[in-house]
């Protein structure tokens, strides 16, 4: 036997065992997503954007050469992400493997010799917390993995496929690059604490991973047992958000970072196989959260407070579009025309920002930060122009004539 052929079968061995531990844990549920094609992106979107593009539409064209020139050069660079790379420091559990970041809104008390504890400045960005890499790394990693992934769809060329399975290999798979499953370190706060709930905003992103899997399955790059591998680690991942202190404090919360936590945990749940759980939650936990999050006139009085309330509006809406999606692809309740006693929820949420995207009333809350438009017309465009007909998504477009459709919108 050689010694390559002992490894793999070691290798295979120490695989089932994993797997069989994670099957036994989740009650042998995990082969079960691939019913579910599609979480995040919008099936029937997707697919008329795909017919408009083989019948030769300019807009859809453009959209895709575009993405494949992004693409390229994705391919061209070679990068990869991991939070072993670019770590100056390691975090108190010692361990390079393990995710970390500072909270960006703390600052050192000017009052104490020391500085410590940091205390809280909202909306005022300490760049001090930019000098760690570990959120940077997640964010480019996704951003990279859409685009590759929607480059594979609609081209089939191996390439970007071949990418896209080593880009994962490297963050969840490689034992020497991947990620601990655990966000123990995120946004810590000096004098306060090794890591806060609100850190687990920061792996919001990781819900894309099921439909990048999704737009790239056609590969032969992408294995079932590769695939498990990856299903392993999310597991072990949900299970440390359901069950941490920090997990629990953070699905606790009622503004944004409420919302972003279901997002993950129903979205993980899916990935793994139990469909079942995530229903629940968007039956049940979900509906209560449009319930105290929007008001009678449709405005979000939890992201109203905030210091850059325009941009925590508009992200907090694009949670709830997200998990209204899910919902719908899945087949639970429908979350998009979910309604209060007093007519609230969604659709009346947009309608209410629209009339700021339209320049018909000015923006009279706080914002630190310059108003950036354009992130509020990707989120709309991208969510609700297929399913709100009094939305005047293109009207607003016009308005705005420097913005540009891109592809990774579908997510």
């Amino acid at each position: 036997m050689t010694g390559r052929l002992t490894k793999t079968i070691k290798k295979s061995f120490l695989f089932a065992i994993v797997l069989a531990f994670h099957m036994e844990s989740y009650g042998s549920i995990l082969q079960n997503y691939s019913d579910q094609k599609f979480l995040l992106i919008d099936k029937t979107k997707l697919r008329l954007f795909e017919k408009k593009f083989h019948e030769q539409s300019v807009i859809e064209v453009n959209i895709v050469k575009s993405l494949i020139k992004s693409g390229e050069g994705i391919l061209k660079t070679d990068k990869s992400y991991s939070v072993t790379f670019l770590k100056e420091n390691l975090p108190p559990d010692r361990n390079i493997h393990s995710y970390q970041s500072q909270s960006i809104y703390w600052w050192p008390d000017s009052n104490k010799r020391d500085g410590i504890p940091y205390i809280r400045k909202d909306g005022k960005v300490n760049p001090e917390a930019k000098k760690l890499k570990d959120q940077d790394q997640l964010n480019n990693l996704i951003l990279d993995l859409k685009k590759l992934s929607l480059c594979y769809y609609f081209t089939k060329d191996e390439r970007f496929a071949f990418k896209v399975k080593n880009l994962l290999d490297t963050w969840f798979v490689d034992p020497s690059t991947k990620m601990n499953p655990n966000l123990n370190f995120g946004q810590f706060i000096p004098g306060r604490n090794q890591g806060s709930p609100t850190g687990i905003i920061e792996t919001r992103e990781l819900a894309a991973i099921p439909d990048i899997i999704s737009l790239t399955s056609g590969s032969n790059h992408m294995s079932p047992d590769f695939i498990d591998i990856i299903r392993i680690w999310f597991s072990s991942y949900l299970r440390w958000l359901q069950t941490s202190p920090l997990g629990k404090k953070e699905k606790a919360m009622r503004n944004n970072h409420g919302t972003y936590y279901d997002l993950q945990e129903v979205t993980f749940c899916i990935f793994v196989g139990d469909t079942a759980k995530a229903k629940q939650i968007l039956e049940s936990r979900t509906p209560k959260r449009i319930d105290y999050q929007i008001k009678a006139d449709g405005s979000q009085p939890f992201e109203l407070v905030r210091e850059n309330s325009l941009n925590y509006t508009m992200s907090n809406l694009a949670g709830l579009c997200k998990l209204a999606q899910v919902s719908e692809n899945i087949g639970a309740n429908d979350l998009w025309h979910y309604e209060q006693p007093n007519g609230s929820g969604l659709e009346n949420s947009f309608e209410w920002f629209s009339q700021y995207l339209l320049k018909s009333k000015k923006w009279d809350n706080k914002q630190l930060n310059r108003i950036n438009n354009y992130y509020g017309l990707v989120k709309l465009n991208s969510a609700v122009a297929s399913k709100y007909q009094n939305i005047e998504i293109e009207k607003i477009i016009s308005l705005y004539p420097n913005y540009t459709r891109i592809a990774w919108e579908l997510f």
